[in-house]
């Protein structure tokens, strides 16, 4: 569930505000070519040292250019600046497993209907990406990020969230979470074996 944003988190993110003049615009659909090129940007540095990493191609963002300009709610999906400069972006999606979990796997003959019924009452987003250039790490752009998140998600009627995977060692990332009072509530793991 939604944890309200503590205190702590909203004073920093103020402070950080009014002290790097940090601004945060959502994203414009309409202009599909500089925002893929802002995506990319950030993509590439923030996750560039990553256990996995591999960096988005010019295609890959135009298949999720596509999906987000149908699931996705503009507002919910911004930028962070610095002084003007990109600093980090966030990507959050209603989490439309709440409407399909109603149709049980069948779209006809009523099963659209009831999605599209469904919909309407998501009330849970995920996360499904939020990073901050390499450049402004360790000056509190998470919690900027973290606080805007949640008060755009409360605005637009999500009361709940989730985080998708993170990094057990993105320590950073992890502490703001927990700060915030999230909690981890699934661990994966992989495991190889040389053949």
């Amino acid at each position: 569930d939604i944890v309200p944003i503590s205190e702590k988190i909203r004073r920093v993110a103020d402070l950080i505000r009014k002290r790097k003049n940090v601004t945060v615009r959502p994203t414009n659909l309409k202009k599909r070519e500089q925002e893929l090129a802002l995506v990319k940007v950030v993509y590439n540095d923030a996750w560039e040292r990553n256990w996995g990493f591999v960096p988005w191609t010019d295609q890959e963002l135009d298949h999720l250019w596509d999906d987000l300009k149908t699931a996705a709610n503009p507002e919910m999906v911004f930028f962070a600046f610095v002084d003007g400069e990109l600093a980090g972006f966030s990507l959050t999606l209603p989490d439309l497993n709440q409407a399909l979990r109603r149709i049980n796997g069948r779209l006809f003959p009523f099963g659209l209907l009831k999605l599209l019924w469904y919909a309407r009452k998501i009330d849970m987003v995920r996360v499904l990406a939020l990073g901050v250039r390499k450049k402004f790490h360790n000056m509190g752009l998470d919690a900027v990020l973290l606080h805007e998140t949640s008060s755009r998600g409360t605005k637009q009627g999500f009361h709940r969230g989730e985080f998708s995977w993170i990094l057990e060692n993105n320590l950073p990332m992890r502490n703001a979470l927990e700060n915030w009072g999230a909690r981890i509530y699934k661990t994966y793991r992989l495991f190889d074996k040389a053949l």
